[in-house]
């Protein structure tokens, strides 16, 4: 999705939560660390140093979740989640 404002942010949250409240159990811890750092993300102020590198060690904390739910997702849907 295009990401323009803090509107288009707070709609992809949304839209990431949904999925998660209806994920299947196999992952659901996953995508609750994925929304946790989707979160995380969302409240960074690029101007400060700390908020930068807290994204930053969120993010790399939860790419094992991501790749998780991504091989789950092709394996179990036959379908592609995520970008490279």
């Amino acid at each position: 999705p295009v990401i323009a404002d803090a509107i288009d942010i707070g709609q992809l949250l949304i839209a990431w939560q949904e999925v998660a409240n209806s994920a299947p159990l196999a992952v659901e811890a996953e995508w609750n660390t994925m929304i946790d750092a989707m979160e995380t993300a969302a409240t960074v102020d690029p101007n400060d140093p700390e908020s930068v590198q807290k994204v930053a060690d969120t993010a790399r904390a939860s790419e094992q979740s991501a790749n998780r739910v991504i091989t789950y997702t092709q394996q179990r849907c036959g379908l592609t989640i995520g970008g490279g």
